[in-house]
């Protein structure tokens, strides 16, 4: 059983890079994507090294007794609001993961986009579970065409 207290965040470093394309490659990852198309392991590896070039973006991972078990990601939209999007493994799905990296991705959010007033996650319609993530941690859920809006005002 996990202890949820003893997760921690980290930010990514380049051993990182093949833990990412696992998660990225993820049947139920790929499905929750808003890219749903296979990402060959070429592809995943010039992400990777534009995203670690990439100032308004920052790639964090969780882990849990120094074991990667999911990642989060923060883009820049703009100087007042930041979109974040999470991966958890298969196996550490349903434990309440991805409430615990929400949560904690705050303080980080803060402490490194110092302008930043607002959160913001999109989920797809049918990501029940993604949509109970943000709801729990106090997210107000907006109604897009094609997905939900969540929104917290730091």
């Amino acid at each position: 059983m996990i202890k949820i207290d003893k997760i921690e965040i980290r930010k990514i470093l380049n051993e990182d890079c093949d833990f990412l394309y696992e998660l990225a490659i993820d049947r139920l990852c790929r499905k929750n994507s808003f890219n749903s198309d296979f990402i060959s392991y070429d592809t995943h590896i010039e992400w990777f090294h534009k995203s670690l070039e990439n100032e308004d973006r920052k790639i964090y991972i969780a882990q849990y007794e120094k074991k990667p078990i999911g990642q989060i990601r923060i883009d820049k939209v703009n100087e007042e609001c930041v979109e974040i999007s999470y991966s958890i493994k298969p196996e550490y799905r349903g434990c309440g993961i991805g409430t615990a990296i929400i949560s904690l991705i705050k303080g980080i959010i803060i402490e490194e986009f110092k302008s930043v007033k607002i959160i913001q996650g999109k989920v797809k319609f049918d990501n029940i579970l993604s949509r109970k993530v943000f709801l729990k941690n106090g997210y107000l859920e907006l109604k897009e065409d094609t997905f939900y809006k969540y929104i917290f005002n730091l």
